[in-house]
This record gives structure tokens, C-alpha cells and sequence, in this order.
């Protein structure tokens, strides 16, 4: 994963760029990417000193659905009650009705009901008891073979 080049290595990247140096030796010698470097000089030709500060609000992820939409597919599984509902059949719903421009994808509903304690996984069942023979010809298996001609002529069934 990519790290925020340092304040002061960007300064000094614009600074020997004004001087004369190639984006490509610049690279070379501090040891990022052509692309990086490019896009520091970019952004300070575009908006000056400010632009050297790295911008940490973007990294992360985003609210991609305000908090009132999340709240309200939140009580949607809650007012179920005794109903086994699903993220798989509240995203059912949302699209059914075309009410939002954009639906949620049903992990994104299920991280949401994980993040509010309101998830029932489904898990498994009590695990069954197996019975296995314990004594010789305790459980018979048969296989049939139809209309079989036996040696003498006679068919078997």
C-alpha cells in the first residue's frame, strides 16, 4: 500500500525540478514512482505551496449514504420483528420500490447491521449424531440389477 510522500521531500522535489531537473532523475533518486512525482509537480503548478500539504481526508473509506438512510434500513430490520429478514431482502425491497437512486450492496447492509449489533448470523444447527455400524452386517446395502440373465438361461430380477 502507497504512504504520503514527506513535506519536506516535496519541497525539495519542486524545488530541484525548478532548478532544471528531469521528473524521471528525480524519481530515480528518491525512490518513487515517475507517476508520484509527476503528480507533485502537477498539483503545484496548479495551486502553488498549498498543494505540498498531503491530504489525508481522502484516504480511508467514505460514507457513500448519510446516516438518516442507514438509520432507516436499520429499523427496517428491526420492526421485522419475529421475520428472519436479510440484507439480501431489505436490498430486495429498496430496489423494488425506486425510491433511491442508489441501493447499497447487501455486505455494505450487513457491515451496517454488524457496526449496530443488530446482525443474527445464521451459523449452523446442533450437529447431528451420526450412527455407524458396530457389529457385521448391522446396516445392509443392496444394489438391483434388472432382467439379468443367469447362466442357465433363467432371468433374475
Amino acid at each position: 500500500m502507497g504512504k504520503a510522500i514527506p513535506y519536506a521531500i516535496r519541497e525539495q522535489i519542486v524545488q530541484r525540478r525548478q532548478g532544471g531537473e528531469s521528473l524521471m532523475a528525480l524519481a530515480e533518486e528518491f525512490g518513487f514512482s515517475y507517476a508520484g512525482v509527476c503528480k507533485i509537480w502537477r498539483q503545484y503548478r496548479s495551486e502553488g505551496q498549498p498543494a505540498l500539504v498531503a491530504k489525508y481526508s481522502n484516504c480511508g473509506r467514505t460514507a457513500s449514504y448519510d446516516e438518516s438512510f442507514q438509520s432507516r434500513v436499520k429499523a427496517y430490520r428491526l420492526n421485522e420483528g419475529a421475520r428472519k429478514v436479510g440484507a439480501p431482502y431489505i436490498r430486495s425491497k429498496l430496489l423494488a420500490s425506486k425510491q433511491h437512486a442508489r441501493v447499497p450492496h447487501e455486505r455494505t447492509i450487513q457491515r451496517w447491521f454488524r457496526e449496530a449489533g443488530i446482525n443474527r448470523p445464521v451459523g449452523r444447527g446442533p450437529k447431528k449424531e451420526t450412527h455407524y455400524s458396530v457389529i457385521v452386517h448391522e446396516t445392509w446395502q443392496a444394489d438391483a440389477k434388472e432382467n439379468l440373465r443367469l447362466a442357465d438361461g433363467s432371468e433374475a430380477c
